[in-house]
């Protein structure tokens, strides 16, 4: 990233793609094979090619006809002097994040914030050029809010998850209890059944010995016995 007029700057990309690419000669022992490309981008807020119209230019190794013969080394530029496109205009990626770059630190009015700076990598973007600025000690304090931040998350997951642990057993408690309940009624009916054959007690007698509403051992007493002929 250059900001003012820098004369040679080609110059300097170049050496700095060198030292690179030497580096990664150096680190495989000189062996030329399987190298990784190297791309040497430079962001400038001035103008150093006034000979080419454009912002954005690519440049590798061709021949005079333009035939690439090396795609090596990649040198990559952009001359934000050249770039004067509205937010309006601004539809692929590349012309998003030059205009945020040209523009972040000028427009404050939320209402003027052009829709793409909802986009979440421009947000990422605009959050790391905010970190790169801070002061050592800003940037310890917005370290320590993210840490609470992942800490709340972190807890919240847990009282959640903790919530559906408590809620199942609960639930399995619950079920027991009904069915210790059901086993109650269902035990209560056949001694009230076995009570009620031929020549056993009275259906008062019988209510007083379970412990039962004497109507509901005469309901059951009249569905057991059978219809006159």
């Amino acid at each position: 990233m250059q900001l003012g007029a820098y004369p040679e700057f080609s110059q300097r990309m170049k050496f700095y793609a060198l030292y690179r690419l030497n580096t990664f000669v150096r680190r495989g022992d000189y062996a030329f094979e399987h190298l990784p490309r190297v791309y040497c981008i430079g962001i400038l807020g001035t103008k150093i090619f006034p000979q080419v119209p454009h912002y954005h230019n690519l440049a590798v190794l061709r021949n005079e006809d333009g035939v690439v013969l090396d795609e090596q080394l990649t040198f990559v530029t952009v001359e934000l002097g050249k770039f004067d496109k509205p937010a309006a205009a601004c539809v692929t990626d590349l012309d998003k994040l030059l205009f945020t770059i040209q523009n972040a630190h000028k427009i404050i009015d939320l209402a003027a914030f052009p829709t793409f700076w909802d986009e979440s990598w421009i947000k990422v973007a605009l959050e790391e050029v905010d970190t790169r600025s801070m002061s050592p000690e800003a940037l310890l304090a917005y370290e320590m809010q993210l840490s609470a931040n992942a800490l709340a998350v972190k807890h919240a997951r847990q009282n959640r998850e903790r919530n559906i642990v408590e809620g199942r057993e609960e639930g399995v408690q619950l079920g027991r209890e009904e069915g210790r309940e059901e086993g109650r009624e269902q035990a209560q009916l056949a001694a009230l059944q076995r009570a009620l054959q031929p020549n056993k007690l009275s259906v008062a007698e019988i209510a007083e010995l379970l412990d039962m509403p004497l109507a509901v051992v005469q309901a059951e007493a009249a569905r057991l016995t059978p219809p006159p002929h």
